[in-house]
This record gives structure tokens, sequence and C-alpha cells, in this order.
């Protein structure tokens, strides 16, 4: 007689591990979500910290420092602000 299990048939170990829940399956779900969301928060945050920036730069190099970088724009590249 050969040996082999009956067509559908489990073995003990493949229905104790078709049991046991996968904490890889569900904590993995977060990851991708988080990972979409993520330039979201860069952007917010990048905005968020202009203001922040210009005073420091104010502060460090001068009210005036900005006219010193766009003198050194070629010309016809119009100012970013």
């Amino acid at each position: 007689m050969p040996n082999r299990k009956p067509h559908g048939a489990r073995t003990a170990t493949q229905g104790a591990v078709a049991r046991v829940p996968n904490p890889a399956g569900h904590g993995s779900y977060p990851g991708p979500v988080l990972t979409a969301l993520g330039p979201g928060v860069v952007a917010r945050r990048g905005l968020r910290a202009s203001p922040a920036v210009e005073h420091a730069l104010n502060e460090g190099l001068g009210t005036r420092w900005r006219n010193a970088v766009d003198a050194g724009r070629p010309p016809g590249r119009a100012a970013v602000r």
C-alpha cells in the first residue's frame, strides 16, 4: 500500500498551523498606508518650517541676503518666493 494521504486531508501539523493567527499578516497592513501618507506629512512640515527658515536666514545673514542671492541668478530666471 502506498504511503500517501487521501486527497484533501491535512496532517496534524498543517491543521495546527492553519489555526494559529499570523501576527505578521495583521502587523504588515499599516506599513503601506503609512508609507503612502509620508510624503504628505513631509510636505506639510516643509511648508510650516518656511517662516522659521526665513527668520533664521534673516537673523544670520541679514535682512538683505535675498538680494545677494537674487543677484547671482542667471538673467531670465524668475525669483522663487
